[in-house]
């Protein structure tokens, strides 16, 4: 396969794995566009919740609304400034680098839908699809879909309770006859520097428990994918100052620096 399929997994809710579903693939598909190559990505929503298509939808109608319309003339002023601010971030991009962030395809439980998306899994139609699961395995005709990951990324904390969360979890993909997987990674979400001497314990234990490696890169805690700025059609790591028409990274952001050792992992590891 040409295509290279991507899961950001774990058992455990609230780790961020959706989340980071919707984040990673915009950074990677900006960082093409700096260099004016070519890259598609998908992001196959498995998860029945549908946060990242709830989320693509919203942003979709944002780009889509009339100023002045009725319902634009019914936001606070607020939510107005961020409608407008959203506009015309992406519209920057696009005139500047020809950004088109990636595309969203939702994969309903029932066979149809399934066998759509594997048929996409099975195209090389993209050049990274990203799987949306949900936060527990045992959802029926997931497993029809995890046999195509190849590379599996999962996030977890500083605390024993997720070290004990993940055992299940493990038991399960280790359960799995893999056809296609290269590797499993492990790598710290929310990531709060003032604690590194207690991240680096529960590494050691991850490491020795279940025998898969950590990334280098951890990913800070942040407001950001709380805030009003947060959305699916617009790279998180970047600052862009519309008065200056300068693109600079967010500071204590370091989305991007993580998205560079993923794609190290992926294109090494498919290069072998």
């Amino acid at each position: 396969m040409k295509q290279k399929v991507i899961g950001i997994m774990g058992q455990k809710g609230g780790a961020g794995k959706s989340t980071l579903t919707n984040i990673i693939p915009n950074e990677i598909l900006f960082k093409y566009s700096k260099r004016k190559k070519d890259c598609k990505i998908l992001v196959l929503d498995v998860d029945t919740q549908r946060s990242n298509s709830d989320l693509r939808e919203r942003d979709v109608d944002i780009l889509k609304m009339e100023i002045p319309s009725p319902f634009y003339d019914g936001l606070d002023k607020d939510d107005q400034e961020q409608v407008r601010l959203m506009r015309t971030k992406f519209q920057f991009l696009n005139a500047k680098y020809g950004w088109k962030p990636y595309e969203l395809k939702t994969v309903e439980m029932e066979p149809n839908s399934i066998n759509r998306g594997i048929e996409i899994l099975n195209s090389d139609g993209y050049d990274f699809v990203f799987l949306d699961f949900p936060g527990t395995l045992d959802q029926e005709g997931t497993g029809d879909l995890i046999e195509y990951v190849q590379y599996m990324f999962i996030p977890t904390a500083k605390n024993t309770y997720d070290i004990n969360s993940l055992t299940r979890f493990i038991e399960q993909i280790n359960d799995i006859k893999w056809e296609r997987l290269e590797s499993i990674v492990f790598f710290f979400n929310k990531f709060e520097k003032i604690k590194d001497r207690q991240y680096n314990k529960v590494q050691t234990e991850i490491v020795q428990r279940f025998g898969y490696p950590f990334m280098r890169n951890r990913i800070n805690k942040t407001s950001i994918v709380e805030s009003d700025y947060y959305n699916s059609l617009l790279p998180m790591s970047l600052n862009i100052n519309l008065n200056t028409q300068e693109v600079y990274p967010l500071a204590g952001v370091n989305f991007s620096q993580f998205t560079d050792e993923l794609l190290e992992i992926v294109n090494h590891n498919n290069k072998a």
